[in-house]
């Protein structure tokens, strides 16, 4: 059930990011027009500064990825242990029930 939530979770993550992968280029187009209109050729150097920052997004995304997997592999163990102890105690909680009815009707 965890990973089933983790990835309804991306899906709906998706939409958005799909969305801004479509405009982002024609936003990006426009804003480097107008700001040319403005300050002339140092506007390029903000368009510099997005192209250089694209490998570092990217290690970063990465690296989160990474740390995402390993948190999803530790809760998933939580959760195991979780649904043994309650089994545990349902057991428990059974076979006292059966000794205490048991107990009463002899």
């Amino acid at each position: 059930m965890n990973l089933m939530s983790v990835d309804v979770q991306k899906i709906m993550d998706l939409i958005p990011v799909i969305n801004m992968m479509l405009s982002g280029p024609f936003v990006i187009a426009v804003a480097m027009y107008f700001l040319w209109g403005i300050l002339g050729p140092a506007s390029m150097a903000g368009l510099a500064v997005m192209v250089l920052m694209i490998p570092a997004n990217s290690c970063i995304v990465s690296k989160a990825r990474k740390y995402q997997v390993a948190q999803m592999k530790l809760k998933d163990l939580r959760i195991k242990m979780m649904n043994e102890i309650l089994s545990g105690i349902k057991v428990s909680t059974l076979n006292i029930t059966i000794k205490i009815l048991t107990v009463n009707y002899r």
